[in-house]
């Protein structure tokens, strides 16, 4: 009698660690948005900006997609658009656009004042994390 429980608590305990083992493979990689910068905080008319945004990842992570979008204008039209394809290795990494600014002006739907844009890491669907930063365009 004693064989036969010794035998089934093997089998169980075998069990439970096969499943832990299971578990922690197919468990998700966690990354984020840990920060998001500009070369400058006031813009004038047709200059360059360049994003920097920094990732962090907990492993290897495939196929992500880094958007950016924003700076609303004066008709409600999001001026940057822009998904960046990404794959992830632990640790943290940057990712640099550049964007080259329309002009300021009332006529072209971008009047002086502070703006903002959203950076998103998104994968398979499902939006890791988002951010937003401000910036002042100026004439």
């Amino acid at each position: 009698m004693r064989e036969k429980i010794l035998v089934i608590v093997l089998i169980v305990a075998a069990i439970g660690l096969i499943s832990l083992g299971f578990l922690t493979l197919t468990k998700p990689v966690s990354a984020d948005i840990v920060n998001v910068t500009t070369d400058k905080d006031l813009y004038h008319s047709n200059e360059v900006m360049a994003i920097t945004v920094t990732v962090g990842s907990a492993g290897n992570l495939n196929n992500v997609t880094l958007k950016i979008d924003g700076l609303k204008d004066n008709y409600g039209r999001e001026r940057i658009s822009y998904d960046i394809p990404a794959n992830l290795q632990p640790g943290e990494m940057n990712i640099t656009y550049n964007y080259n600014l329309p002009p300021c002006s009332i006529c072209a739907g971008l009047s002086p004042g502070m703006y903002s844009f959203n950076v998103s890491l998104i994968h398979e669907n499902t939006v890791l994390s988002n951010t937003t930063h401000f910036i002042q365009i100026e004439q």
